[in-house]
């Protein structure tokens, strides 16, 4: 079976989808918080590394240092008084954040539908290559990994060398990880590309 990168519009789904969000996206601002923060968490956020993964919370954080604004529909608020007593407990619990902004499912819906941007589907590491050329592909792009139980975790661009993508993640808190190091068998990953191009 040939593989072949798919590039796909409106979020890929059927039927007419909500109008996009009209944010600006500066891509350099949202590289260099990821690499601010690639191996640390930022005090001003919750951290999750024991609740399923930061990786969502992360790119989050990256797209909106980038400009993307914070709405009903895409935000991380902290809980009013009383709930903020929850802290004493445990510091992420004064967070109160939607699910377009933790899950990975949910912000590649975000990210594709709500804010209009097209996304790439790989299947095969040896397609990036030509991937970047053919769809151009840059620093600031977000990556979702897909296996047999769906989208699982998000990453996002950071470096772009020699047809090489680096990216940079939480839950295995690391920066410019080479793209051709990723192991797995049977795995899709799509490549949003962020700005409405």
């Amino acid at each position: 079976m040939e593989r072949n990168a798919v590039i796909c519009s409106e979020g890929g789904r059927k039927g007419a989808p909500p109008p996009p969000r009209r944010d600006t996206y500066y891509w350099p601002d949202a590289v260099a918080y990821a690499r601010e923060y690639g191996e640390e968490e930022n005090p001003d956020y919750p951290y999750y590394a024991g609740d399923g993964g930061d990786c969502t919370n992360f790119i989050s954080q990256c797209i909106k240092a980038g400009g993307i604004e914070e709405g009903y529909d895409w935000n991380c608020k902290r809980r009013p008084f009383p709930w903020r007593l929850l802290a004493l407990i445990n510091s992420d619990k004064a967070w109160d954040p939607t699910r377009y902004w933790t899950s990975a499912p949910d912000s590649f819906t975000f990210t594709t539908v709500l804010l209009g941007n097209r996304f790439i589907a790989i299947d095969c590491i040896d397609e990036v290559t030509n991937s970047i050329a053919s769809y151009g592909i840059r620093p600031g792009d977000l990556m979702y990994f897909e296996n047999a139980t769906g989208i699982h975790h998000a990453a996002i661009i950071t470096d772009i060398q020699n047809g090489e993508i680096k990216y940079t993640q939480h839950s295995y808190d690391d920066v410019d990880i080479p793209f051709k190091s990723f192991k797995g068998s049977d795995f899709r990953v799509y490549i949003v590309l962020m700005g409405g191009r």
